[in-house]
């Protein structure tokens, strides 16, 4: 599986979920420092970008001397993460949260835009957008000589840890070909439990490989194939480059039908009970708050400027006008929207700019109430 990067650095940078977004949102507390950074693929983090991250934490360092929050050990274990995601291998995005309770730092398999949050939560939804985009999957190949479970985020590929995988493939004595089938029955069966047991802890995408006939028995047989993104054989296979080629596509296919079931699901949702879509900022916002979010639907480039002051949240738009005072904590609502969603125990998904001009690209399903 040399086609994709296989190093797995002692953080877990390359191993991001959605578990990982979640843990950050629950142990968010002022201040919370969030540096995003675009960045070139490369084993090492280029002098370029190296240069670009030094320049996001003198900006950290001017936004809490605005802030007034004075913290020399916070900025300290800021320096400490930035000189560490130097010396490591990049993606196309970097993303380095800090606080006093936390130290994470993700790659990114998209381009984000540069910028830095010093506020009470971690600017998430960069990370979120990745997830939806490029989430993590599992890729199980199937081989004459056994199967193999993987685990893929961007452009890592790792055995899955902890698990009976690889599992060995005992072939047929010569001329016994009936034995053979049943073998095979047998070996595929075993694969399929394992794969269950994984599941049950990772239920990712599937993209399942490997030899036509062990896929076809799997697929027959099995019991474990639940979001099955794709499945390769033949050509696709013949390579480490094509199958890790062809397994990407698998997932952005997917990823396309499951942009169109969020749809679906809305417009499900606004026929059998209306009262449950809340469209637009304000009142997805109240209703998050104050009702049981089922899931978020916003369109990718949606944003929504406020500051947060000691009366609360005020939007900076053409309705609420207001300048911003030193001091003042700025926020995107809309990325405030997410982390409310998530804490509630909803989810979310992002849709193409302009599939939601009619909720005002932002529209909230509620809980039905029974």
């Amino acid at each position: 599986m040399s086609a994709a990067r296989t190093e797995q650095s002692p953080d877990g940078t390359d191993q991001i979920d959605a578990e990982d977004v979640t843990a950050l949102i629950d142990s968010s507390a002022w201040p919370s420092l969030t540096l995003l950074l675009d960045t070139t693929p490369a084993d090492r983090m280029t002098s370029r970008d190296a240069g670009r991250l030094d320049g996001l934490v003198v900006e950290v360092m001017t936004q809490m001397e605005d802030l007034r929050v004075a913290s020399t050990e916070l900025i300290d274990l800021l320096r400490r993460a930035v000189l560490d995601a130097r010396s490591r291998s990049t993606s196309r995005g970097l993303v380095i949260c800090v606080s006093q309770a936390v130290q994470r730092t993700f790659r990114l398999p998209q381009p984000v835009r540069p910028r830095v949050a010093v506020e009470p939560t971690f600017a998430t939804r960069d990370v979120l957008h990745a997830l939806h985009r490029t989430p993590p999957h599992l890729l199980l190949l199937l081989e004459g000589m056994g199967a193999q479970l993987y685990r893929g985020f961007a452009d890592t590929l790792v055995p899955v840890a902890g698990t009976a995988f690889p599992l060995q493939h005992r072939l047929p004595s010569l001329g016994a070909l009936q034995a053979g089938d049943e073998q095979l029955e047998d070996f595929v069966a075993q694969v399929d439990r394992e794969l269950g047991r994984v599941r049950d802890h990772v239920p990712a995408p599937l993209v399942v490989a490997g030899a036509p006939g062990s896929v076809a028995v799997l697929l027959r047989r099995g019991r474990n194939l639940e979001r099955l993104a794709g499945v390769l054989t033949g050509a696709d296979v013949r390579s480490p480059e094509k199958l890790y080629a062809a397994a990407h596509a698998s997932i952005a296919e997917y990823l396309r039908s499951r942009e169109e079931e969020a749809l679906l699901a809305l417009e499900e949702a606004f026929r059998s009970s209306s009262e449950s879509v809340r469209s637009g900022i304000d009142a997805c916002w109240e209703a998050a708050e104050h009702g049981s979010p089922r899931f978020l639907l916003v369109e990718e480039g949606f944003q929504c400027p406020a500051v947060v002051t000691p009366a609360g949240p005020r939007r900076i738009d053409a309705l609420r006008v207001r300048v911003p005072e030193a001091g003042d904590v700025r926020h995107d609502l809309v990325d405030d929207l997410i982390e409310i969603v998530i804490r509630r125990g909803g989810w979310v998904a992002f849709a193409r700019n302009g599939a939601l001009a009619a909720h005002h690209r932002v529209c909230l399903v509620t809980q039905a109430v029974s």
